[in-house]
């Protein structure tokens, strides 16, 4: 016997009941002293989720949302150390960004802050404006998407591929989307969100070729990531 719900309305319970015979589900209700409701049960656990769907369908409730199993999977592995302090340093300077000193650190930090020409402060030594833009986020949904994201991706680029590697592949998708983003649009950017599109495309390809690998991202995810993409565009 699998218990389906509990109901104080006899005539829903037999409503249910009726629903399931019609549906050749075999089950039964009894009446129990302790709760003063009636106990609706199925026999065979094999139709219990259509049993349950349909008690939810004649009492008005919603479905309870299921999550992805790949996401269930990335759940269960422990965020990194470096994808904790990534986290943690971005914030840090966005949350700089609300102080009088903000908007001088984001001039320092964005690729040309002083629009002074072509890469023209990374050429006088100021290499860091090459990868710093990435750090910047100019709002809190900005800075709130990314770092979700980041917190997803990042923990699987680092859970299997060590911090030395993602501290690389950060650097390389970092500058590539950085100049990138300064050739077609010019200066006075940020964000992280070259470094997330590198991270997921990685991720997706590499389950592509190596059907073996661990973990995997939602089909409808990416799907959705994808579009994204090409709408701010």
């Amino acid at each position: 016997m699998h218990v389906v719900g509990i109901l104080n309305d006899q005539s829903m319970a037999l409503n249910i009941l009726k629903e399931y015979e019609e549906r050749e589900i075999k089950g039964h209700y009894y009446f129990e002293q302790a709760s003063n409701a009636y106990v609706i049960a199925i026999e065979d656990e094999e139709y219990l989720p259509i049993a349950l769907d349909i008690y939810r369908v004649k009492l008005g409730l919603k479905k309870p949302v299921e999550l992805d199993q790949e996401w269930v999977k990335i759940k269960t592995i422990p965020r990194g150390k470096f994808t904790t302090k990534l986290i943690i340093f971005c914030v840090i300077i966005y949350l700089f960004s609300y102080l009088p000193i903000g908007k001088g650190l984001y001039d320092l930090l964005m690729i040309n802050g002083q629009q002074s020409g072509f890469l023209n402060d990374f050429f006088k030594g100021q290499i860091w404006r090459i990868v710093t833009p990435i750090f910047l986020h100019m709002g809190f949904f900005h800075i709130l998407f990314n770092m979700l994201w980041i917190n997803d991706l990042g923990r699987v680029f680092e859970y299997k591929f060590s911090i030395k590697k993602f501290v690389i592949f950060i650097l390389i998708s970092g500058i590539f989307s950085n100049l990138l983003q300064y050739f077609f649009k010019g200066p006075s950017f940020g964000g992280m969100s070259g470094v997330l599109y590198a991270l997921l495309s990685f991720l997706w390809i590499n389950k592509k070729l190596n059907p073996d690998f661990e973990f995997s991202l939602p089909k409808h995810d990416t799907v959705m990531m994808i579009l994204w993409f090409f709408l701010c565009l």
